[in-house]
């Protein structure tokens, strides 16, 4: 598997088991993997929008939760 990352790990999992939990949070609704891959999506095109392009290094700094994985 040469493609193997984070990203293509989870992208591949949203794809068999779209309803399936991929986060459980106490006190939070679960984040399922359909939930993952569309806010992933939406966030690769507002940084693509803003002149981000493949290769780009960008930096994230958030708190620890996992309403940001």
């Amino acid at each position: 598997m040469d493609d193997a990352n984070l990203y293509s790990l989870i992208a591949r999992a949203a794809e068999r088991a779209a309803s399936r939990p991929l986060l459980i949070e106490h006190g939070r609704s679960p984040i399922t993997y359909a939930d993952h891959d569309a806010a992933t999506a939406s966030y690769a095109a507002a940084l693509a929008r803003a002149g981000a392009r493949p290769g780009d290094r960008i930096v994230v700094q958030v708190e620890k939760s996992g309403a940001y994985v």
